[in-house]
């Protein structure tokens, strides 16, 4: 079924069915669910013991079937579905619509246009390099180089930037947090997923399935998350601001590095967001997206700071299969690592949009698991304003400078 490893149990297969099912991969769904039966055991599938829900996966298998023009052998899933189940609603009124032919919804399929086909394959290439940190798919440029960062603070301490791409600017930062760093921030934000609250300026929300499970108090906050939800399929995403000792740390670390401003300074004017803490689940994934996002313009927890001019990627887990963050014009596809950092600007060095800069989190496969909690991959999202950083990171000298000119002129002023 994909990765050559340990079989995944039948909870989890159903599990990536429901995901497969719901981004529209229907014949994906069908082999999972497929998979998840027949791996139970005939006596869980009848007293009810499983830990899913057999009559669901026989249901959602036949109407995958029915839809597929294999009505006979759809009708009878169903139909089995029913009498296995006959307490669940869905479950009957999927096998009595299709049944007599009425009222049947039909099964939303996966794009087939071109981008999306792309992102596809270029999700797919990370299960052949299991090993690689970025594949890119084509030549190497001429500025596909390393190069070593000075830290702003530290005499002596540098850092490892790999360059990926020119226009729009996009790096992958080496080693920018240290596992005990990364474990800590997923264990402040597994502590949190749970509850909400807006004290001390923390800010704890839960996305299960897309359902927000919490209210917020922020109408702006409330409009990112409605802007992008139909855009993922998340676990838990959770925010934690800089009042949180490791959050700070991070915040600094990723300043030094970068050289821009990434302060949380909520609820006045903020040159940086709070880390969103995510944990994309068995299957998650983050359908093509551009992180302006002209929705919310630039207002973030009640604040104007400009745009977001720049997006940060901790990755906060090593991932063995999926998980990649893949851009799909520029053919290029990162590989989590733990600890690693990826920088994207998601505007030019004279302010205009990076149209090129949109990508996607590809579906997780296989993950690692963290204490005593599955992680399939954990990843901390930081957005970087132009409030802030108008001296840190200015405009270029020409109308078409990059950001990699910007930043060889910054240096020189630093001096």
């Amino acid at each position: 079924m994909g990765h050559q490893g340990a079989s995944l149990a039948p909870r989890d297969a159903f599990a990536v069915g429901c995901r497969s099912k719901s981004i529209g991969l229907l014949n994906q769904a069908a082999s999972w669910f497929a998979k998840a039966l027949a791996e139970t055991p005939d006596h869980e599938k009848t007293s009810g013991n499983a830990t899913y829900s057999v009559a669901k996966a026989m249901a959602y298998l036949g109407v995958i079937k029915y839809s597929m023009d294999e009505v006979s052998e759809g009708l009878s899933l169903m139909e089995k579905a029913s009498e296995l189940d006959p307490e669940d609603d869905e479950i009957v009124k999927l096998y009595l619509s299709h049944r007599h032919g009425r009222d049947i919804h039909r099964l939303k399929e996966f794009p087939t246009e071109p981008k999306m086909v792309h992102w596809l394959q270029l999700c797919q290439n990370t299960s052949r390099s299991p090993n690689s940190t970025v594949l890119l798919n084509g030549p190497a440029k001429w500025y596909h180089v390393c190069r070593y960062r000075k830290a702003r603070a530290v005499p002596y301490k540098v850092y490892r930037e790999e360059i990926l791409s020119r226009s729009p600017h996009l790096s992958l930062l080496h080693q920018v947090a240290s596992d005990a760093e990364a474990d800590k921030l997923i264990n402040v934000a597994l502590t949190k997923v749970s509850t909400y609250y807006w004290q001390d300026g923390m800010v704890s929300l839960c996305l299960c399935l897309r359902k927000v499970v919490s209210f917020l108090p922020s109408p702006s906050l409330m409009l990112i998350l409605r802007s992008t939800a139909s855009l993922f399929t998340l676990q838990v995403i959770t925010t934690v601001m800089n009042n949180v000792d490791i959050a700070a740390t991070l915040s600094a670390r990723l300043s030094e590095v970068t050289g821009l401003d990434t302060t949380e300074r909520f609820p006045h004017h903020s040159s940086g967001e709070p880390f969103h803490v995510l944990n994309y689940g068995l299957a998650g994934t983050f359908l093509p997206h551009l992180d302006v996002n002209r929705n919310y313009k630039s207002t973030y927890l009640m604040t104007h700071s400009g745009e977001r001019m720049a997006s940060l990627i901790l990755y906060l887990s090593d991932v063995i299969s999926g998980g990649a963050t893949a851009f799909n014009l520029l053919n290029i596809t990162v590989i989590p690592r733990k600890g690693n950092a990826l920088l994207l600007y998601n505007l030019r060095a004279n302010g205009d949009r990076e149209e090129d800069a949109e990508h996607t989190g590809c579906p997780v496969a296989v993950g690692a698991k963290w204490g005593f909690v599955l992680i399939p991959v954990a990843v901390a999202s930081k957005g970087v304003w132009s409030w802030g950083n108008e001296l840190r990171h200015p405009c270029g000298k020409r109308k078409m400078s990059s950001h990699l000119e910007v930043d060889k002129m910054s240096q020189r002023l630093r001096r």
